[in-house]
């Protein structure tokens, strides 16, 4: 890339300060032949912000055509995929790409796919390597799973306590077993440790949270918290009847680390 075209491409002042600080607002498009038509100048800041001139903008989902259009007259060139034959005449007429020599040596080509039915089952088995979860993933596990940590899930599944088979692993009324994330076994107080989830859980609903961390192992890695979302694995530290795992990687370390050398005598 020569030295002009990144001079013709860099931004103001005034641009960076727009672009890169607090919320865009900028009037809506009349939504009269597509339902989702946005003004050209979102595409046009997005563009401007991250490609230089001369690099190539894909557009997956082209639909009126605006991406396009903005590519365009900012001297880029692009490529867009609709499937929905319908929007051409709309892309057509906002592009104006059936008057020649408009916008000087530009050009719009459109290319058709060809109605050919392909197996697709045929054609991954040829690929090269073929992804497969060897564990299947249930519906509420994949929904936690898929939540950001800290965020609030959409739907709790809740579950009961059936068992405390240590200090660091649960089994729940459906079952599963869970391991506490953060938690390690500490000589001498098992007993405690276990009276004291035993007590804790007993009778009440727990849900569980998953670290992003950690695959779906067997016993499955957890946060596991009461429906009123009193954080169990913390609770437990602060309790002194365990230790805090240093070994392995996960979110709360810190947070459980302060916790513990707030106990009175803890190492």
């Amino acid at each position: 890339m020569t030295k002009e075209t990144k001079t013709r491409s860099r931004l103001t002042n005034d641009e960076w300060n727009l672009y890169f600080s607090g919320h865009w607002q900028f009037p809506g498009e009349r939504q009269d032949r597509h339902l989702a038509v946005f003004p050209e100048e979102l595409p046009r800041r997005l563009i401007r912000m991250f490609t230089f001139e001369g690099e190539t903008v894909l557009d997956p989902f082209l639909g009126s055509g605006t991406t396009t259009l903005a590519a365009r007259n900012l001297e880029r060139n692009s490529i867009g995929y609709e499937i929905n034959s319908d929007f051409l005449s709309i892309i057509q007429a906002k592009t104006e790409m059936n008057r020649p020599g408009l916008f000087g040596e530009s050009a719009i080509r459109v290319v058709e796919a060809s109605e050919q039915w392909l197996d697709y089952t045929k054609r991954i088995e040829r690929l090269p390597y073929i992804f497969r979860d060897p564990s299947p993933i249930s519906r509420s596990e994949s929904a936690l799973n898929a939540t950001k940590r800290g965020a609030e899930p959409s739907r709790l599944d809740l579950y009961s306590v059936k068992q405390v088979i240590s200090p660091e692993v649960l089994l729940l009324g459906n079952n599963r077993k869970i391991r506490l994330l953060g938690i390690r076994e500490k000589p001498g107080n098992t007993e405690e440790a276990v009276q004291f989830l035993s007590t804790l859980t007993k009778g009440k609903k727990v849900f569980y949270r998953l670290d992003g961390l950690h695959g779906d192992a067997d016993p499955l890695p957890c946060y596991l918290y009461l429906k009123n979302k009193t954080f169990i694995n913390a609770r437990l530290v602060k309790s002194g009847f365990v230790e805090v795992d240093t070994e392995n990687s996960y979110y709360h370390m810190k947070r459980f680390l302060k916790y513990r050398q707030a106990i009175p005598h803890a190492g």
